[in-house]
Formats: C-alpha cells, sequence, structure tokens
C-alpha cells in the first residue's frame, strides 16, 4: 500500500478508514500512460472506472464539423469514466494524456464488490457523482448568454477546481501546468484563438493572471472577485 501513500487523496476515498482504503487499493490496477496516449476513446465499451493519481488528463467529444473539443481537464485525484449511465454502455467522450501519466483502473466487477462489502464506499461514489454533476451544470449556467472574458474567467476557476480542489476558498494562486495551452483554455471556454489570447493579456493587466510568456499564474482570489462582478 506504501505506491499509494505519494497520491493526493480523491473525494471518494474521504472519510473511509485506512483499513477500508487498503480494501480498495488492493482491488486498483495501476496503469502509466506516456504524453498523448489515449486511455479510452469513442465507443470503447464503458465498463471501467478510473482514478487519476498523477497527471493531466483531457476529455473530449469530436463536433459534427470534425474538430476536437475539450470537455475538461482533469487533475490528480479525479474520478472519471463513469460506467453509471443509461443506455447503450460505450463510451461517447475519449480521454487522452496531457502529460505522463498514472491512472488506477477499477472494473464494474470490482465496484460492485467494493460497494457489496464497503456500502460507504457506494455513498462516496454517488457524491462524487452529484459533485461532477453539479460542477457541469455551473459551468454550463456560467456560459450561457456570458460574455467571452466571463467563459474565460469559468473555465479557469473550473480547472482550478479540477486540479487543485479548494485552492480558490483557501485564497491561493495556481500555476497552470505547461502542457495546458491557450488553444486548450480556448476550446473550452468557446472561444477562437485570436480572442483568448486578446483576453488572457487583459487579465494579466487586471490582476488575474500572471507568469511570463506562456506560464499562466491564476490569482484564483482575484478571478473570483472579477468574475462576481462580472454579471
Amino acid at each position: 500500500m506504501e505506491r499509494f501513500w505519494h497520491i493526493p487523496l480523491s473525494p471518494v476515498l474521504e472519510g473511509l478508514s485506512e483499513r477500508e482504503r487498503g480494501r480498495i487499493y488492493a482491488q486498483v490496477r495501476l496503469l502509466r500512460y506516456p504524453c498523448g496516449a489515449f486511455i479510452y476513446t469513442f465507443d470503447d465499451p464503458a465498463d471501467q472506472l478510473y482514478l487519476l493519481y498523477q497527471g493531466i488528463v483531457k476529455i473530449i467529444t469530436i463536433l459534427p464539423d470534425g474538430k476536437e473539443q475539450v470537455l475538461e481537464l482533469l487533475g490528480p485525484g479525479t474520478l472519471f469514466g463513469q460506467f453509471f449511465q443509461p443506455g447503450p454502455r460505450r463510451r461517447r467522450t475519449a480521454a487522452q494524456t496531457l502529460e505522463e501519466a498514472v491512472v488506477g483502473v477499477l472494473t464494474e466487477a470490482d465496484v460492485l464488490s467494493l460497494i457489496g462489502s464497503i456500502p460507504a464506499f457506494g455513498v462516496r461514489l454517488i457524491q462524487e457523482i452529484c459533485r461532477a454533476y453539479c460542477a457541469a451544470i455551473d459551468r454550463l449556467e456560467g456560459m450561457i448568454h456570458a460574455s467571452a472574458q466571463r467563459r474565460l474567467l469559468v473555465t479557469l476557476m473550473s480547472l482550478a477546481a479540477s486540479i487543485r480542489p479548494g485552492a480558490s476558498e483557501r485564497g491561493e494562486t495556481l500555476t497552470l501546468p505547461a502542457c495546458i495551452t491557450q488553444e486548450d483554455l480556448a476550446n473550452m471556454a468557446g472561444l477562437n484563438r485570436a480572442t483568448a489570447s486578446r483576453l488572457i493579456n487583459v487579465l494579466r493587466r487586471r490582476g488575474v493572471l500572471g507568469g511570463r510568456g506562456r506560464e499562466l499564474i491564476i490569482h484564483l482570489p482575484r478571478a473570483r472577485q472579477l468574475l462576481e462582478e462580472d454579471v
């Protein structure tokens, strides 16, 4: 179990005893993926649950015009690839690494067995699925009829929540990993590259973003304040 001690605790494991976490860890199969690898892709069987231990993963879909759309960027501690979905049990998205990643895998049989033996684990799973759903709704509401600047701010705050949960509430700054490009930000915010670049410069001048060149540092308290003002 020593191999898990350096890993940020996922919300799905919070509140469980060390013994219960140990039983879950014993079921987890660890896989290492190089940068750019697909963990799963479109129409794959949706029969495994993933927990990101290290690295950054993007969840993507393909638009009718054939362009890639980034739906989420995920950081360590994130649960993804939920297979609790109605209809055909096939993947409707793809998950690709943006840097070398270590991922824990649980099969459907593993998950059902753990829920039966550790009911609290089942409750945590339901809570995490609900949290992800509410976060998606909040982000969607933040995008509807919003200005380009607001969409970019919502995207930055969403990234911060995924990469370092609680960082905004603690008044921290967050340096975006170098693998997250301005193109990714533009894609997630529904902006073109030129507009995103212009707004990033505006937000630098307004104290929301720091860093030089391609480095982006989000000053989360200022970002939250500006988001509240930009209604």
